[in-house]
C-alpha cells in the first residue's frame, strides 16, 4: 500500500493537513516510539523500531503490544474518514500473529478502513518487519458513535 502523501490540491484526499490534524489529536500519536509514515482518508501507516520495553520474556514483540498497535492503527485510519467525527468502540477483535518481531527490528503497521457504514466499520491492519515480512493481521469491527 503506497501512503505517501498527495500533492496539496489533490481533489482525490483530504489535504494533508486534514489527516494529520485528526492523528495528532489523538492518544496514540502522542507516543515518541510510533512515527505516521504516511496517512490518506481511510488508510494509515505507521512505523517504530522494536525496544526491549517492547518484548516479552523471549525477548519478541509482545503481542499485547500489537494488539494495541492494531486497535490504535485502525482507529486512526478510520478517524481520517470525512464520516467519522465521534467516538470508535471495537466489536470484534480477531488477531493472527505469523512472525516474531526482535529488539532492533523496524515495523511498519498498515492499517486501512475496508467498509464504513453511518455506524459500523470495519477495518484492517497488517504489521510488516523491515523486510517486508508479514508480521501479524488484525480485523476488527467498529462502532461509531456514542
Amino acid at each position: 500500500m503506497d501512503l505517501r502523501m498527495p500533492s496539496r490540491g489533490s481533489s482525490l484526499y483530504l489535504t494533508d493537513d486534514d489527516v494529520l490534524r485528526k492523528i495528532r489529536t489523538t492518544e496514540a500519536s502522542t507516543d515518541d516510539e510510533v512515527n505516521v509514515v504516511g496517512a490518506l482518508p481511510g488508510k494509515v501507516k505507521l512505523g517504530m523500531e522494536v525496544k526491549e520495553e517492547h518484548t516479552n520474556q523471549v525477548g519478541t514483540l509482545h503481542s499485547g503490544l500489537i494488539s494495541t498497535l492494531v486497535d490504535s492503527a485502525t482507529s486512526l485510519a478510520l478517524m481520517t474518514t470525512e464520516k467519522c467525527d465521534s467516538w470508535i468502540y471495537f466489536l470484534s477483535f480477531p488477531h493472527s500473529f505469523i512472525k516474531a518481531a526482535q529488539i532492533g527490528d523496524k515495523i511498519t503497521i498498515e492499517a486501512e478502513v475496508l467498509k464504513q457504514g453511518r455506524t459500523l466499520a470495519f477495518t484492517g491492519a497488517k504489521l510488516f518487519n523491515q523486510n517486508g515480512a508479514i508480521l501479524a493481521t488484525g480485523h476488527h469491527v467498529k462502532h461509531i458513535g456514542p
